[in-house]
């Protein structure tokens, strides 16, 4: 059973991190919202994983050239399945 938890962590953040890194490198201002539901799957997979997961979300919020509704809009998405 660790090892399936482990595992889905560790898929967790490498989809995390190559999906915000496709999106740094390419023309858009803020990430999709796939992307947004993705990082915000990793409180629920492990909650040492939200640690990392608020600093994705930190790191969208910082670097993002998009307005502020369209980042507000991805830490909604992020955050909408945890919370719920």
């Amino acid at each position: 059973m660790l090892r399936f938890v482990l595992a889905a962590a560790a898929l967790v953040l490498g989809a995390s991190f190559a999906l915000l890194t496709r999106w740094a490198t390419g023309p858009r201002a803020v990430p999709p919202w796939w992307t947004a539901v993705v990082v915000g799957l990793g409180p629920l997979v492990r909650p040492d994983v939200t640690l990392l997961t608020f600093a994705f979300l930190l790191a969208v919020m910082l670097v993002a050239s998009g307005s502020w509704r369209g980042r507000v809009l991805f830490l909604v998405y992020a955050l909408a399945i945890p919370v719920v």
